[in-house]
């Protein structure tokens, strides 16, 4: 699919390079033509309107108050949904007769 001219690229907003998955995004996101934001090195000026958001849960809502964002959050099954090709291992969710939690006596 093809993005419209005029509608920019996202912006990756990343609350530290120091998570395991931050450089490899981060190199992912401007190999495609994304720029990168990194919300401990304070920058200096907001993203542009389409961010995507990559960090810890400690900071996330200061950032979503910052930049005015809002935050979706992905359906509980999303990983176990994925093509086995993706993920790449077993994926369990709650309320699945696998689930280990599911075989945990009630408390």
């Amino acid at each position: 699919m093809s993005r419209p001219f005029d509608m920019p690229m996202p912006t990756l907003l990343l609350s530290t390079r120091s998570l395991p998955a931050a450089a490899a995004l981060a190199g992912a996101a401007e190999q495609v033509g994304w720029s990168v934001a990194v919300l401990d090195e304070n920058p200096a000026c907001a993203p542009g309107n389409n961010i995507v958001y990559y960090g810890g849960s400690d900071v996330v809502l200061a950032a979503a108050r910052r930049f005015h964002l809002t935050l979706l959050e992905p359906p509980l099954d999303l990983l176990a949904r994925l093509p086995l090709a993706f993920r790449q291992r077993a994926v369990d969710t709650p309320g699945s007769t696998n689930c280990a939690a599911s075989r945990l006596p009630p408390s």
